[in-house]
C-alpha cells in the first residue's frame, strides 16, 4: 500500500502514476509487470462527481452481482489517496526489491460536461470517435450510457406499471431513496432499458450531514 498527498502543482490535471516489477510465473522465467494508476486532479475544494453502477442479473450466477465506480478518480489539492501494488496472484508473485515507481507523467483533464452528458446517438454514426465508444469507462463514461438508448423520469414511468412492477419499485428503489436522504439530495430519478430496467439516481452530497460517520448501501456495496 502507498500512500500520498496532492500538491498544489497538480490541480487541473491528469496524473498518472506506475510502477513495474518482475513477475514469476510457475517457471523461472521473469516477466516484466506494470501498475498504473491514473486520478483527475482539482484544485482544493472544488466540486467532484463519480460514477457507481451495480449490476444485478445473474446470467453467471450471483458472482456476477458487482459493483462498478469511475475507474479514474477525482480528488483535489491536498486529499490523500491510496494505492496498492498486488505482489501475488493467479498470474505470478511480485519480486518485491524489484518495484520501482517511474516518474508521474500528466495531461489536461477533459471537459467534464462531456462525460455527464454523454451523447449515445453520436456515438453510434459514422464518424464517431471508436475509442471513446469501445473504450467508455476508461473516458469515465459509464458504459450502462451506452447500453440505454432512453432514460424517463421516475414519475412518468410509474404511470405505466402494473401493480406488481409498483410494489417491487417501492421495495427496491423509494426505501433506497429513503437511505440515502441522510447524506445526499435526490436531485434527479430516471429509468431506462426495454427488456431490463435500469435505475439512474442523481445525488449531490449535503454541505450538512446528520452525522459525518461513513455510511454503507448494500444494495450497491459501496460506503460514503
Amino acid at each position: 500500500m502507498f500512500r500520498f498527498k496532492v500538491l498544489r502543482g497538480c490541480g487541473g490535471k491528469v496524473c498518472e502514476m506506475s510502477c513495474t516489477a518482475d513477475r514469476s510465473e510457475s517457471s523461472l522465467k521473469l516477466y516484466q509487470s506494470i501498475s498504473k494508476f491514473r486520478f483527475d486532479c482539482y484544485s482544493q475544494g472544488r466540486p467532484r462527481w463519480v460514477w457507481v453502477h451495480k449490476e444485478e442479473r445473474e446470467f453467471h450466477g450471483p458472482s456476477d452481482v458487482r459493483s462498478y465506480s469511475i475507474p479514474v478518480t477525482p480528488i483535489c489539492v491536498n486529499d490523500f489517496g491510496e494505492v496498492s501494488v498486488t505482489l501475488i496472484s493467479l498470474m505470478g508473485a511480485i519480486q518485491q526489491e524489484s518495484v520501482a515507481w517511474q516518474p508521474i507523467t500528466f495531461e489536461p483533464i477533459p471537459h467534464q460536461e462531456m462525460i455527464r452528458n454523454y451523447d449515445r446517438s453520436q456515438n453510434m454514426t459514422p464518424d464517431r470517435n471508436k475509442l471513446q465508444k469501445y473504450f467508455a469507462d476508461l473516458n469515465r463514461v459509464c458504459d450502462v450510457e451506452d447500453t440505454v438508448g432512453e432514460w424517463f423520469q421516475k414519475q412518468h414511468y410509474e404511470r405505466i406499471c402494473t401493480d406488481s412492477l409498483k410494489d417491487h419499485i417501492r421495495r427496491q428503489i423509494d426505501d433506497f431513496l429513503l437511505l440515502l436522504q441522510d447524506q445526499f439530495k435526490i436531485e434527479e430519478v430516471e429509468v431506462g432499458g426495454i427488456d431490463f430496467s435500469v435505475w439512474k439516481i442523481y445525488l449531490r452530497a449535503k454541505l450538512n450531514p446528520p452525522t459525518k460517520d461513513t455510511r454503507t448501501y448494500d444494495d450497491i456495496n459501496v460506503s460514503f
